[in-house]
């Protein structure tokens, strides 16, 4: 699996969850799946993301996922992007949505508890 891209850049939301600035795609996150059966079929790969312990929010959350045709022992890379919004939470304080600082962790799998790959990137 690799995660690339970054949050950093454009200008902070104004506090409003139609802000453009939140919903660019600014992570990308590639892996491979192999269907390693002898019946060809589909497969749902989830994505899911674990955000900072200081957030004190449910420990995986579904981000995105994809429907794949494999056949027998065909391999096939899969894209989940991912935008600042998936990544953020509401500040009531502030009023804003905010993308915490720390160590973001993203999880693939069948389902939230099949993970077959984990990985982490740091804001």
């Amino acid at each position: 699996m690799s995660i690339s891209g970054s949050t950093v850049g454009g200008s902070a939301p104004t506090g409003s969850a139609l802000d453009p600035w939140l919903h660019t795609k600014v992570i990308t996150v590639t892996f491979t799946v192999k269907n390693n059966g002898t019946v060809a079929g589909h497969e749902i790969p989830q994505l899911y993301s674990s955000p900072p312990a200081s957030i004190q929010s449910a420990p995986k959350n579904l981000k995105g996922f994809d429907s794949i045709y494999l056949s027998p022992g065909e391999s096939k890379s899969v894209s989940i992007q991912l935008s600042r919004y998936d990544l953020s939470f509401w500040e009531v304080v502030s009023q804003r949505w905010k993308v915490p600082s720390g160590t973001h962790g993203i999880s693939v799998g069948a389902s939230s508890r099949d993970i077959r790959l984990t990985g982490s990137f740091t804001v």
